[in-house]
């Protein structure tokens, strides 16, 4: 049997009030909160992929590529939404 191997995360349990409702109704493709859902997982999908120029243009001039250098995931799990990224490098031990 293979060796199970653990990485230490940051997670951030994301339960928002009334979310349940919204959810339910989103079932029903035909729904206007189906769309909506839609929306909303595809807003979360490009801020996570954010990435700033940096040009003089740009506030700050930082940049971010959030999934590929920090590791952050994001899994929707009935009514809620689950953030997790590694809190160290693969060299840290855990």
């Amino acid at each position: 049997m293979d060796e199970i191997k653990f990485t230490r995360c940051a997670v951030a349990f994301l339960d928002i009030l009334g979310f349940k409702r919204f959810i339910e109704a989103a079932e029903r493709s035909d729904s206007p909160e189906f769309l909506q859902f839609c929306e909303l997982q595809d807003v979360i999908r490009r801020q996570l992929n954010f990435t700033q120029t940096g040009s003089a243009e740009m506030a700050g001039g930082e940049q971010h590529l959030f999934p590929e250098v920090v590791g952050l995931q994001v899994l929707h799990v009935s009514d809620s939404f689950i953030l997790s990224a590694p809190v160290c490098n693969e060299a840290c031990p855990v």
